[in-house]
């Protein structure tokens, strides 16, 4: 995929390649890899899942804009997007957001 964060940011974040792999090795959690892109060029990337219908949950596991992209907007605008997707096509009271120590 090639994305990243900057440098000064990757402490925040799990790195893409472990992201991927997650629908692989955690199939109970159903998650699906979100691609964002701007003109058929990929500039950032999403993971959403684990959701739990009974509660009217789903994390946010991954949210990342490309460096390369940011500070251009993008981040507001696809955090937008991913956040209304999210709420128009599930019935949801909590949206839990993964953060990486």
């Amino acid at each position: 995929m090639g994305l990243k964060v900057a440098p000064n940011q990757e402490s925040f974040i799990e790195p893409n390649t472990l992201s991927l792999l997650e629908p692989n090795d955690e199939r109970d959690y159903q998650w699906v890899p979100l691609g964002l892109y701007v003109d058929q060029q990929m500039v950032g990337f999403a993971m959403i899942g684990a959701h739990d219908f009974e509660k009217q949950t789903i994390w946010l596991d991954c949210f990342m804009i490309d460096a390369n992209y940011q500070g251009k907007g993008y981040e507001r605008q696809f955090f937008k997007i991913v956040l209304n997707y999210l709420l128009e096509n599930n019935s949801l009271k909590i949206i839990y957001l993964m953060l990486t120590e």
